[in-house]
């Protein structure tokens, strides 16, 4: 607990104004949330595990233990994109302060992380499986998200061009095209092993802190998301301290 108040202590105010009623800080709420996430609870079962759990009360100094209706509308209020983001550049000079991360920038892979917007049987994830991974192959090179790289995030993409019909003709689209010149003498080909990280934490995210999302709409479940991720690196830096 001690862990998860630290980082918002860094760049929250305790309270949000003056006329607050004091009752809890705004780092005690985040460390809250982050308890949640790790245990895999909801607002009801984070309030019980708290009030059933005194010594973790203790450790971020809270008298009480925090409504359900107080930690929803405290995950509306600090789970935000912008404060996730700042989070998320202090947790990496961190990593790179305590030789967690070496060299220069490393290449950014990006991956479907697959999650459920709901939780379903693992029979029925089972006989799903193999169609969403035909989907995910599918969609994954298709030509509309081969521009999202270059045109909404200003990088270049190295997306194996092979959708569609198996042809020994160039693709001829805009962005197929010269990735299929450049797969065809293997200039990405290292670059593009590398894919396998961003899998592999998609895969501890999801052991580790579960596959489903709790979240009812796509907005707070981007951010329950933002907000896993910042648990799973807590996690990390946790276990790399010993």
């Amino acid at each position: 607990m001690r862990a998860a108040q630290e980082l918002p202590q860094r760049l929250l105010p305790d309270y949000p104004s003056k006329f607050s009623r004091k009752d809890y800080t705004l780092p005690q709420g985040f460390a809250c949330l982050v308890l949640r996430e790790h245990q895999k609870k909801s607002y009801r079962g984070v309030e019980t595990l708290l009030r059933d759990c005194p010594d973790w009360r203790d450790e971020i100094a809270l008298k009480d233990t925090p409504d359900h209706n107080t930690l929803c509308h405290a995950f509306k209020h600090l789970v935000r994109r912008g404060l996730m983001n700042r989070m998320l550049d202090l947790r990496v000079k961190e990593a790179k302060l305590r030789g967690m991360i070496q060299g220069p920038v490393k290449p950014a892979a990006i991956d479907s992380s697959l999650f459920e917007s709901h939780h379903v049987s693992r029979p029925f994830e089972k006989r799903c499986r193999r169609t969403a991974r035909q989907d995910r192959n599918k969609g994954r090179k298709t030509e509309a998200n081969r521009r999202i790289a270059p045109l909404h995030l200003g990088v270049r993409s190295i997306i194996p061009p092979k959708a569609g019909r198996p042809s020994r003709k160039p693709p001829p689209t805009r962005y197929r095209r010269p990735l299929y010149h450049r797969f065809k003498r293997k200039a990405d080909e290292k670059l593009y092993g590398q894919r396998w990280q961003a899998e592999t934490v998609n895969r501890r995210i999801k052991r580790n802190l579960g596959s489903a999302l709790r979240a009812r709409t796509a907005r707070r479940g981007s951010m329950e998301l933002l907000l896993r991720v910042i648990t799973h690196n807590r996690m990390s830096l946790t276990k790399a301290e010993g």
